[in-house]
């Protein structure tokens, strides 16, 4: 009797140590990407080999509207992204390719010379969170902010020259928003899929 009291009273404080762990504020950025690889899946976010995304996306030239999203990769060194705005308002058809260090792209059939660097950041950004997590150089807390209404955390990682905002829900941990450049992505409606 004594032994299994010496286990229960053993797992309780495990249950509550990581309870306290999870529930209190993230004291730095490493921490909070930590948090977010393990909320997003751990391990199983860059152990994928092929990978399928589908879906839609809402672009802007001005004004937003819907496109068609689609994403084929295969580790290493191959990808294709297809951005078909014809679904609404009968914009163009975009693809993009990149086979093992070679990019092109066709717009409306017309092939054109691609951009690689583009490309393999595409590539990357397959594994969501656990890519920044694996290879920022640098990681800069930022001040906190609101993406769509959830309060977020924001996160600076700066890989080689390049740096991306990450903005994390505060609660979840969840990626809902990304900033490059230019671009913006924002990120909802998650389900689990594949362990992620």
């Amino acid at each position: 009797m004594k032994r299994l009291k010496t286990k229960h009273s053993f797992i309780s404080a495990l249950i509550l140590t990581f309870m306290t762990c999870c529930s209190r504020a993230p004291q730095t950025a490493e921490e909070i990407l930590t948090r977010s690889v393990a909320s997003h899946g751990g391990e199983a976010l860059s152990q994928w080999k092929t990978l399928t995304i589908k879906g839609t996306v809402v672009m802007s030239d001005g004004v937003d509207f819907d496109a068609g999203y689609l994403l084929f990769a295969e580790k290493p060194g191959k990808i294709r992204v297809e951005r078909d705005m014809t679904v609404d308002k009968g914009r163009l058809f975009y693809e993009y390719f990149m086979n093992d260090g070679v990019a092109w792209n066709r717009f409306n059939l017309i092939p054109r010379e691609g951009d690689l660097s583009e490309m393999e950041r595409m590539l990357n950004q397959c594994d969501g969170v656990a890519y920044y997590a694996a290879n920022a150089d640098e990681l800069v807390w930022k001040e906190d902010d609101v993406v769509e209404d959830v309060p977020a955390y924001v996160v600076q990682a700066v890989i080689g020259e390049e740096s991306t905002d990450l903005y994390f829900d505060k609660e979840s941990f969840y990626l809902v928003q990304e900033k490059f450049d230019e671009t913006t992505r924002i990120f909802s409606d998650f389900r689990p899929f594949g362990g992620v």
